[in-house]
């Protein structure tokens, strides 16, 4: 009986022998029923209490940075685990993560949770988060969270009337209830056994 040529320990030994296949990125899937909703940070700062620059590493995939202008949104990403530097004035910006690995400046990562989807019939299309730099040490940067604003596809701010238009559906409901109680009501005998 012949052999087959893959049952035999040379090709087992040459597939041990071949390098690993080169790991393939998995681009961001959406969930089916959600959209894509695109958030974005804002830092604000005293510019007269911090001599610092601050920079947004990484942005894009593992990569790219950005440096923050105050009160400007800029990209962040939870899944790639964006940090915030405070850089002083004179440094200049690192090309590589090592580069900000090995330096000893503040960092700390991205307090914010990113919102990457909703259900297609939320009207969410963007989100900005403003964070205030409350202090710079030695190996952190201490935030606080300012306001956080949510905008529809053309760029109104949702959640400024939400409220009034529920308390409206809810009192329309209610009368609308009141209204069958008492038409139910007014039609029942109130008698339904006469003796």
């Amino acid at each position: 009986m012949a052999t087959s040529w893959l049952m035999t320990g040379s090709f087992t030994a040459m597939l041990t022998l071949l390098p690993p296949p080169a790991p393939t990125p998995i681009p961001d899937v959406l969930l089916p029923g959600h959209k894509p909703v695109q958030h974005e940070l804002v830092l604000e700062w005293n510019t007269a209490e911090l001599e610092h620059r601050f920079v947004a590493f990484p942005v894009r995939g593992f990569h790219g940075h950005t440096v923050i202008e105050p009160g400007q949104p800029f990209s962040f990403s939870s899944k790639y685990g964006t940090a915030i530097y405070a850089l002083p004035s004179g440094a200049a910006v690192p090309s590589d993560r090592t580069g900000f690995e090995n330096a000893n400046w503040a960092g700390t990562g991205v307090p914010v949770g990113e919102v990457g989807s909703v259900p297609i019939g939320n009207p969410l299309t963007r989100l900005e988060t403003v964070l205030r730099v409350t202090g710079v040490g030695e190996a952190a940067i201490t935030f606080e969270r300012v306001r956080e604003q949510r905008f529809d596809a053309n760029g109104n701010v949702i959640g400024q009337h939400d409220v009034w238009w529920l308390a409206l559906f809810a009192a329309a409901g209610a009368t609308l209830l009141a209204f069958v109680v008492v038409r139910q009501r007014a039609n029942t005998p109130t008698n339904p056994h006469p003796a």
